[in-house]
């Protein structure tokens, strides 16, 4: 796993277009930044391709789910894109992943690019038990429906996994140490919840096995976000 602090640390650039290029250029250096359904819908391919010329690394995070010929294609775009990682979602099944797997090595192999890291969700950090019953997933335990779904991403070529913090005992237990796991929901302890609800503090995160860990508004939202970035990177570095 990373050693480096800073590069476990991806800023969400959940922002104008403005605010995202002016974050990418201020932002400490190897801190990857991810773009979201927001700032791509916004802009398109073409921010993508603005932030990845300044040497910023990128996480995409549009989370594909589709017929799984649609995902391998979507998959291709991504790799020509310049990521370095992007994700699908775990519930687009065995055949739907297998397939990205295929498109992504196809497209390495024919171009010699670098291969970016393939990335499954399980479970949004911002569902509970409640949420998953109301959508007719029945599994009492969350850690249940993320084991499973977890399995079915790293059996088929992901990478790794896009988790909850909570579960990574779980899953390093259960899965090991090679796989990459980028968690969402980090707040520090003095950070506003907003709609998350399966949150945990940057330390706790990367003693938990945390590869990477995904922090937004407390970022983007403070007055000084690369302080910002700064002091969650010394809290990584605190938590070995």
């Amino acid at each position: 796993m990373e050693n480096n602090p800073a590069k476990k640390l991806i800023v969400g650039l959940d922002v104008s277009k403005e605010q995202a290029l002016s974050l990418s250029k201020n932002l400490p250096d190897d801190v990857m930044v991810k773009i979201g359904l927001k700032l791509f819908n916004s802009y398109g391919p073409e921010i993508v391709k603005e932030i990845a010329s300044m040497g910023r690394n990128i996480f995409l995070d549009l989370k594909f789910f589709d017929i799984p010929n649609q995902v391998a294609d979507a998959c291709e775009v991504a790799c020509k894109l310049g990521v370095s990682m992007f994700n699908l979602h775990a519930l687009g099944g065995a055949e739907m992943i297998k397939k990205s797997r295929e498109r992504i090595n196809d497209w390495a192999e024919k171009t010699g690019g670098e291969k970016p890291k393939l990335l499954g969700v399980t479970i949004l950090t911002s569902f509970d038990t409640d949420s998953l019953n109301e959508i007719g997933i029945p599994d009492n335990n969350i850690e249940t429906a993320v084991k499973r779904l977890a399995e079915i991403a790293l059996k088929n070529g992901c990478d790794g996994l896009v988790c909850s913090a909570k579960e990574l005992t779980m899953l390093r237990e259960t899965f090991g140490n090679e796989f990459l796991a980028v968690t969402p929901g980090i707040r520090r302890k003095t950070d506003n919840l907003g709609d998350q609800k399966r949150v945990m503090t940057p330390g706790l995160a990367i003693k938990s096995g945390a590869s990477h860990i995904v922090v937004g508004r407390p970022i983007y939202q403070s007055n000084d976000p690369a302080n910002e970035a700064k002091q969650i990177i010394e809290e990584m570095e605190n938590a070995k």
